[in-house]
């Protein structure tokens, strides 16, 4: 045997031997490199200077001391978000990143889930169909929020309760401990969705087809998160009598479920049918729990019905006023619709070739390369109108405000967003910490200013409030100062005093 023939009989060893973590690192690498290649494009949005305002340019407690009387999420993601933009160079690409990095992983972990619960084709199958997701590039990676981290943890709570019920071990409890006390104190959907497995996991025992022990990592998970819950109850109780959303209705149920189906037609067919196909199991009686791959795709189905359902009930009529449906709230159920989309989708792959006749294998492969080319295409496609649509220009509007001429001899200066979190723009003012800020202020609208003792103002209207009255804010201050627009913007406003 001459060396190009071993060097090529050990190429395809190591192929098939290692085929799985190949192709879900390849799925992975492929989403990481599309998202970081235009993540600069689009500029953060409200939601994420609201992230900056609570971490930036504050001391670890006063940032703890501000989530707790102002944001509605556990401190997990802060005290990340808090030491990231601390070590990475200043920019938008470098905040994404940290996120990006979450998104990387989850789709390598959902990956390992399908594996554990169905076999590695089907593991295969699931990190394709999130690393093409509309929903978790946009949404999770292009977001300085929690959200990517949500999906992980998330992914990795399915991934360690199937590792738990299949073998239960001191290990595999631990390892599903840290990854229900992650989850819960990341997002407190992630704490709702910990609650609704620990139900699911109380009928077991009640039907006597789990031990009581399968509590115990629920119960040290619940001791840790809920000293934080205690001491943030009076803000979340503040935001359940008023809060923005509006109370929705079945349209915005049916766009909630594309939404965590990635905007996939594939995965929002797959998904329901798959939900119907468990129903069957178990209406016919032939679910049995016991079988990993039933008890799977038992919980991918009831997990995301049940909690969609409850929250609807809650949000549409026992307090509207108060609704918490908000689309990407529910980003921690998509491994659990992805996972279940994966084993459907698969079990159609496997049912194509009866209808090809005698070309399985031409059929399968012929049809799996025509799906998956259609999916991504589909996610590029959207992904790419989306971050060259229209967006919130922090970024952009910092640097035209900074690169005026006489920023620096124009007196005392107020940079003002119509924000409620518009010191949160002071990262991009100051170019995070790179520019001198002498004699310049940055606030939003829910700050005391005395704008009297101020020579020029720039006012930048954001992320369009319907409270805000933009026109009669100009015309009050019109006494005292001439107004123009910059560049002969719209949403930017440069204020001189008379």
């Amino acid at each position: 045997m001459n060396k190009n023939s071993a060097v090529y009989i050990r190429t395809i060893r190591f192929l098939r031997d290692y085929y799985f973590q190949l192709s879900v690192t390849a799925a992975a690498l492929l989403n990481f490199i599309f998202m970081v290649s235009f993540s600069p494009v689009r500029s953060l949005w409200y939601d994420d200077i609201y992230q900056i305002f609570f971490i930036y340019d504050r001391s670890f407690g006063e940032m703890l001391d501000v989530v707790l009387k102002i944001d509605m999420n556990p401190p997990l993601f802060h005290i990340l978000s808090y030491i990231w933009i601390r070590i990475v160079p200043y920019g938008t690409a470098w905040l994404k990143l940290l996120s990006e990095i979450a998104v990387f992983f989850s789709i390598i972990v959902i990956g390992y889930a399908g594996k554990e619960a169905y076999g590695a084709k089907e593991g295969i199958v699931a990190s394709v169909i999130m690393s093409t997701s509309t929903t978790v590039i946009l949404f999770c990676g292009y977001s300085f929020r929690a959200y990517g981290y949500v999906l992980l943890f998330s992914s990795l709570l399915l991934l360690t309760y199937i590792r738990c019920r299949k073998n239960p071990s001191f290990k595999t409890r631990t390892l599903f401990f840290i990854s229900v006390f992650l989850l819960a104190a990341t997002h407190y959907f992630g704490m709702f969705t910990c609650l609704l497995l620990g139900c699911f996991d109380l009928i077991r025992v009640i039907m006597k087809k789990e031990s009581p022990k399968v509590f115990l990592p629920y119960i040290a998970a619940a001791l840790l998160v809920l000293p934080w819950y205690f001491m943030h109850v009076t803000t979340l109780s503040q935001l359940a009598h008023s809060f923005w959303p509006d109370a929705p209705g079945f349209v915005s149920f049916a766009i909630t479920v594309f939404y965590m189906c990635g905007q996939s037609v594939v995965c929002s067919i797959a998904f329901p049918l798959g939900i119907v196909g468990v129903i069957i199991l178990i209406c016919t009686k032939r679910a049995d729990i016991s079988n990993i791959q039933t008890l799977t795709s038992v919980i991918c189905a009831f997990l995301p019905t049940v909690m969609l359902i409850l929250i609807f009930i809650y949000s549409a009529f026992i307090n509207p006023d108060g609704s918490v449906w908000v689309d990407r709230y529910f980003i921690t159920l998509i491994p659990f619709v992805m996972l279940l989309s994966a084993k459907t989708s698969y079990n159609i792959l496997l049912f194509l070739p009866y209808i090809f006749k005698n070309r399985e294998r031409i059929a399968s492969v012929v049809m799996t390369t025509v799906i998956v080319f259609l999916m991504s295409a589909t996610c590029i496609t959207v992904t790419i109108i989306y971050i060259y649509g229209d967006t919130e220009e922090f970024e952009d509007t910092a640097d035209e405000i900074m690169s005026q001429e006489d920023i620096y001899d124009s007196g005392n200066v107020l940079v003002f967003s119509t924000t409620q979190c518009g010191r949160g723009w002071v990262y991009y003012i100051s170019r995070g910490g790179e520019r001198d800020m002498t004699n310049i202020t940055v606030a939003g609208q829910n700050d005391r200013i005395d704008f009297s003792k101020y020579d020029t103002i720039y006012v930048y209207s954001v992320h369009p409030q319907n409270y805000f009255d933009l026109n009669g804010f100009l015309n009050e201050l019109s006494a005292y100062f001439s107004c123009e627009s910059v560049g002969g913007r719209d949403d930017l406003f440069r204020l001189d005093k008379k």
